[in-house]
């Protein structure tokens, strides 16, 4: 399950005060905005669980790239280069998975 549709399960329990009736549309208008802006806050949760889920990704791949590369190296050419292998080596002992 995603934290924002956890977060939009959980909505239903928040207390909500109530809304002072007025005539004018300018009440209406200044409680959509704090409205929108509590949603935002609300959700700013979820937006920081999405971006370190797309770091530890991002990290994922750089570590395996120059593995990668250097075994591919290694097939075609039968050999690599010095500073490929410290990348490798010292990158692999970094792998957050």
């Amino acid at each position: 399950m995603s934290v924002r549709k956890q977060e939009n399960k959980l909505k239903k329990y928040q207390f909500k005060p109530r809304r002072e009736s007025e005539g004018s549309n300018a009440g209406d208008e200044e409680f959509e905005r704090k409205k929108k802006e509590e949603e935002s806050r609300r959700h700013a949760r979820s937006r920081q669980v999405a971006w370190q889920g797309l770091r530890f990704v991002g990290v994922f791949y750089l570590t395996w790239a120059f593995a990668t590369v250097n075994r591919l190296l290694q097939l075609v050419n039968g050999g690599s280069y010095f500073w490929l292998m410290c990348l490798h080596t010292i990158l692999q002992f970094s792998d957050p998975a």
